[in-house]
């Protein structure tokens, strides 16, 4: 905006000069309240599969006609703030922008946020030019490359993204490919669920006996957790006062699924075949191999576990699950 500004020069207490000037304002913004608007892309919501890079997307609207340097951050963290963080913020790029914008500086530096121990926060500067005279939204897209730490996991957890710039926050929802578990209406048996991938014996899962809710154990999971491909695969079970037979008291059924089920434990199901039944040396521990001769990627992508015991009440336990492929 156009300001008058007066001038006037005194010689010797007389008055040799009076005017006025008109001073122009140019449209950098140096403050610390920026114009751009920082959003999530809510339309492009993918899931977090265990093992695999997923990207979000953040959108930045700018204004025309604008040169503007300006700071913001993100970091990630469980919703109750009491966790550890799970989701490491790999990498930040910018994605695409429009054609009336140009950025000429962009760095992004990473760190961890107090008492975490993944990389899960970063700070981005940016500074653009908008050369467009319209008055109308202009994007610059920026890419998270984010992944889950599957050594930090749990599953009964919610995980949020925040972004912050000047006095504004906002925050997101992410979304996780869980295990899912029949009927475990508390959450009971999904709250222990990460001790199964931590390869230690030592820290199991106390499975239900009759009278409990839910009666059995029965689970749903990608076989992307256990770091493998969607092929043929072998998958090993460890767990105390367990049985690896399909028949008897206590039962142990592992299967592939071999119709498109998109949630649940509906549809068919193929069983894999047990090669190997013993206790592994000088412990209580009962060890289960299974081999599952799946066809495709969509009978590979998926194991389902049964476990139940329809004897006496005993204290029983699944410790560990691994997988490789053949």
């Amino acid at each position: 905006m156009p300001h008058s500004v007066g001038i006037s020069i005194l010689l010797n207490e007389t008055e040799a000069l009076n005017t006025s000037v008109i001073v122009r304002t140019n449209a950098t913004k140096t403050n610390d309240l920026p114009m751009v608007r920082i959003r999530f892309d809510e339309s492009h919501s993918p899931e977090i599969n265990p093992l695999c890079n997923t990207f979000l997307t953040l959108l930045i609207d700018t204004p025309s006609n604008r040169t503007e340097s300006f700071n913001f951050s993100l970091w990630t963290q469980e919703e109750s703030g009491t966790g550890d963080a799970t989701i490491v913020i790999r990498k930040i790029s910018v994605k695409s922008v429009d054609k009336t914008i140009f950025c000429f500086h962009f760095n992004v530096s990473y760190n961890k946020t107090e008492n975490s121990t993944v990389q899960n926060f970063a700070m981005v500067h940016m500074k653009y030019i908008n050369s467009a005279k319209i008055n109308t939204s202009h994007l610059i897209n920026l890419s998270i490359e984010i992944y889950i730490d599957p050594d930090k996991i749990k599953f009964c957890s919610n995980h949020i993204m925040f972004v912050s710039i000047g006095n504004l926050t906002n925050k997101y929802k992410l979304r996780l490919k869980l295990p899912e578990v029949f009927n475990d209406q508390h959450k009971r048996l999904i709250g222990q669920l990460h001790v199964l991938f931590d390869n230690d014996n030592n820290t199991c899962l106390t499975l239900p006996n009759k009278g409990n809710l839910p009666l059995l154990f029965w689970t749903r999971i990608q076989t992307s957790w256990f770091g493998i491909n969607a092929s043929e695969f072998e998958i090993t079970l460890t767990g105390k006062g367990i049985s690896c037979q399909m028949h008897g008291e206590k039962v142990l059924k592992v299967s592939f699924p071999v119709s498109n089920s998109t949630k649940g434990f509906n549809g068919d199901f193929n069983f894999c075949k047990l090669t190997y039944d013993g206790e592994m040396k000088n412990t209580s521990i009962i060890r289960c191999v299974y081999r599952c001769l799946c066809r495709s990627e969509m009978e590979c992508s998926e194991v389902f576990l049964f476990l139940a015991n329809n004897g006496d009440v005993a204290l029983w336990n699944l410790c560990d699950i691994s997988a490789d492929n053949i």
